[in-house]
């Protein structure tokens, strides 16, 4: 439940005057005035533009959980909106990429009838995005399935359970009570227990398993609604890739305890499920990065043995992974050497799509900055759990991220550790990059590419007084600052030897 806020017209007069004046560091947020490089591929476990340079990611997600399913879009909000003024504070910050809901409840209400207003609001809010330099991921979310089982994410018809035990038997002892207009279950059932508990319930179980079984053409409906998302959204210039399916549940652990074992359910149930998935989509899309996932709990690794579609695909598939200290225990840079290791078996490249960056009154922040700083050393992309608290149905935590939900302001100490110094854009193959005070890029350069290298700064909180630039070797690269971005290219009849290595160092005055 949401609790909305009511706010007297001085106080929202303050808050948005406070918001055009404090809130968004000074920076050039306009919108960019070049289309935004399209991401065409993955060579060496890298995300690859257009151009031939490597990418790199930083960002939030964005998912509204509740019906209708998206943000609000024609007003800024510190609570539930996602507008231009939105995408300004990100851009603020350096952050290009955000990870958005499309959830198939709003796209496919109905069997067979997709909604299509539904998804011409997504596609603004994707285009707007193109505007400010953010890339998207489109992410079809979802947590317990449905909100027939508290949570949120797959149409009420998509929910086949007849001939099993009553939702939450047996983690509640008796059967929910289901309203008889709205068809779900009331409050009292779903405060109950821990929402992540309500996994556990029998009639959650068979639901998952008869999705994977392809039971009444479930998955053929799953897979078609990702080939309707994927013919709207193929020609998007800032389109990163297509999230098949948020957190999957193994299947029926009832009927089959194996299921529980990485091992068995990624060849019983999630390989063959992502196969069939990304054959639909591919038939509209074949270029598009396909991004799949394995259960949480595979701390040991995800046992695919080849990407959605098999090894010709590993150009265009990304595993998708998240990282929360209570559910992965290991620290965060064991658990991404474990998924490094995956991508060595299957190929493709990897990304941090979900990890806490909640505020918590400060306290997230040491733990938040641990996991960003691992994520630099094994040069993994990232988009934290999220932008803001939009709907939030299963949430332990309130007052998410980067906006303060009772000012609608940055929270500058967040907003420290989100704008890094980074390198968005390497012409080359990176070999480390890392911001401790001091930022240091390690690089091989290729001067057939003509684009430059891109390294994003944010002055205000990292360099108020100034930054020092050191380039190693000499008279190879010279740089140039382009508002908050420092372009690096080879100087003009250097003698630049490909695959040469440039170190760039950049520090405060």
């Amino acid at each position: 439940m949401i609790i909305r806020r009511k706010v007297h017209l001085v106080l929202l007069l303050s808050v948005i005057y406070i918001y055009h004046v404090i809130a968004i560091p000074n920076l050039d947020t306009r919108a960019t005035s070049e289309p935004t490089p399209k991401i065409i591929g993955i060579k060496n476990d890298h995300y690859i533009d257009e151009f031939g340079r490597q990418r790199f990611f930083r960002g939030l997600n964005v998912v509204y959980k509740g019906f209708p399913y998206y943000p609000r879009i024609d007003a800024f909000d510190p609570v539930t909106s996602f507008t231009e003024e939105d995408m300004k504070i990100l851009a603020s910050v350096n952050m290009n990429v955000i990870r958005l809901g499309v959830l198939w409840a709003g796209v496919e209400p109905v069997r067979g009838k997709y909604n299509e207003t539904y998804l011409k609001i997504i596609k603004s809010i994707v285009d707007k995005c193109n505007l400010y330099g953010i890339y998207v991921l489109l992410d079809s979310h979802q947590d317990v399935m449905s909100d027939k089982f508290c949570g949120e994410g797959f149409p009420r018809w998509a929910i086949r359970t007849e001939g099993t035990w009553s939702f939450p038997i047996p983690i509640g002892l008796t059967a929910a009570i289901y309203d008889p207009i709205t068809g779900l279950p009331d409050k009292e059932t779903c405060g109950r227990v821990n929402w992540a508990l309500l996994y556990l319930s029998r009639a959650v179980n068979v639901a998952w398993q008869r999705l994977y079984d392809n039971y009444d053409g479930l998955r053929d409906a799953f897979a078609a609604q990702w080939a309707k998302i994927a013919s709207i959204f193929k020609n998007s210039n800032n389109l990163l890739g297509y999230d098949l399916l948020n957190e999957p549940w193994p299947g029926d652990t009832y009927s089959n305890p194996g299921l529980w074992l990485p091992s068995v359910n990624t060849r019983t149930n999630l390989g063959p499920f992502w196969d069939a998935i990304s054959a639909e989509l591919r038939k509209v899309d074949n270029n598009g990065i396909v991004f799949f996932t394995g259960v949480t709990w595979d701390l040991f690794g995800n046992e695919f043995d080849h990407v959605p579609g098999g090894p010709i695909y590993q150009n265009r598939s990304s595993f998708s992974y998240h990282y929360y200290k209570e559910i992965r225990i290991k620290p965060p840079n064991m658990d991404f050497k474990v998924h490094l290791e995956d991508i060595g078996r299957t190929g493709g490249a990897s990304m941090l799509t979900e990890f806490e960056a909640a505020y918590d009154s400060g306290k997230n922040l040491p733990g938040l900055l641990t996991i960003i700083q691992a994520a630099d050393k094994y040069l993994q992309s990232w988009i934290g759990w999220q932008y803001k608290d939009f709907f939030p149905l299963t949430r332990q935590i309130p007052g998410d991220g980067l906006i303060d939900p009772n000012t609608g302001q940055v929270r500058p100490d967040v907003a420290k550790i989100f704008s890094r110094t980074y390198a968005e854009a390497v012409s080359g193959n990176t070999l480390s990059m890392e911001f401790d005070e001091e930022f240091k890029l390690v690089y091989e350069i290729n001067p057939s590419i003509k684009k430059p290298t891109v390294i994003k700064i944010q002055e205000m909180y990292h360099y108020p007084n100034g930054f020092i630039i050191n380039i190693s070797p000499n008279g190879k690269v010279e740089w140039r600052k382009n508002g908050n971005s420092i372009l690096v290219s080879p100087i003009k009849g250097a003698n630049v030897q490909n695959g040469e290595v440039i170190t760039i160092n950049i520090s405060a005055k």
